[in-house]
């Protein structure tokens, strides 16, 4: 069995990639593995680092922090349409990382954000 931890959802052993939302699947060691590591992080502050464009930047953005080690937490700015009515949000959600970690994850997104637009890109005639 594999597991897609976004997703908190169970796939065959033959898949590698969840097919929802395109996470690495873990296998059974690994995802005690991360449990057992958000559990100790719970008594860790997390802070914003960056705010997530949309839910492709969101995927990337967990992989990117996931392969370099550094935890991460996705805040999305759902809300009620009440309240949406006297708050002021922009962007798709809030990526949080632990005090200790934000000169590297600014660093991996500053890496990321640069290859993410090609140098010759004209935003004008997009």
């Amino acid at each position: 069995m594999r597991y897609c931890l976004p997703c908190n959802a169970t796939y065959e052993k033959d898949l590698r990639v969840c097919p929802d939302c395109r996470s690495r699947l873990l296998d059974g060691n690994e995802r005690d593995l991360w449990l057992a590591a958000q559990e100790e992080l719970t008594n860790q502050r997390f802070v914003p680092v960056h705010v997530l464009e949309g839910p492709v930047e969101e995927a990337l953005l967990q992989s990117l922090l996931g392969d370099a080690g550094i935890p991460w937490i996705i805040r999305g700015h759902r809300a009620d349409g009440f309240l949406a009515a006297f708050t002021s949000q922009t962007g798709w959600g809030v990526l949080l990382v632990t005090e200790e970690d934000i000169p590297r994850a600014r660093e991996l997104i500053e890496l990321f954000q640069e290859s993410a637009v090609p140098d010759d890109f004209d935003s004008d005639s997009a």
